[in-house]
């Protein structure tokens, strides 16, 4: 049994987690061919060495063009159906990542009605999970 620890106390997100998946030794090459398969043009990802205090890590960055800045959003069935492109294993573990977050956008906003995700958010939200369902099955 593998067993990954992360120390949440300053809090965690998507983008912090997919840094540490690659500061961890997953090519980026793992998340870049993933994220073709979404189809989401123009989209890319920017990984770079940042510093806070003492301590290094790697930043991921999602990079949206300015004509998808725009964006009026997403409903969730739409994000839903980009992370179904992936492939199945993946897909599943990013759609059960998405369905925790939609529960807690939900219980946060004491919303029944379908979540819609705003512009950036949206955009940012498929990357990452794509990003963290290819870190966990990289690493098993």
């Amino acid at each position: 049994m593998k067993v990954m620890y992360v120390d949440c106390q300053n809090g965690i997100s998507g983008d912090m987690l997919a840094g540490a998946f690659i500061d961890s030794g997953m090519p980026i090459s793992h998340i870049k061919n993933l994220l073709k398969r979404i189809r989401l043009k123009s989209v890319s990802i920017s990984i770079r060495e940042v510093k806070r205090g003492a301590l290094r890590a790697k930043k991921f960055d999602v990079i949206i063009p300015s004509h998808l800045k725009h964006h009026s959003g997403f409903h969730a069935h739409e994000i839903a159906h980009y992370l179904k492109r992936l492939p199945t294993p993946i897909a599943q573990k990013a759609l059960a990542m998405f369905d925790c977050l939609i529960k807690a956008e939900k219980l946060c906003h004491g919303k029944n009605s379908p979540i819609h995700l705003h512009e950036i958010g949206a955009i940012d939200t498929i990357v990452d999970l794509t990003a963290l369902a290819a870190g966990l099955a990289y690493f098993d």
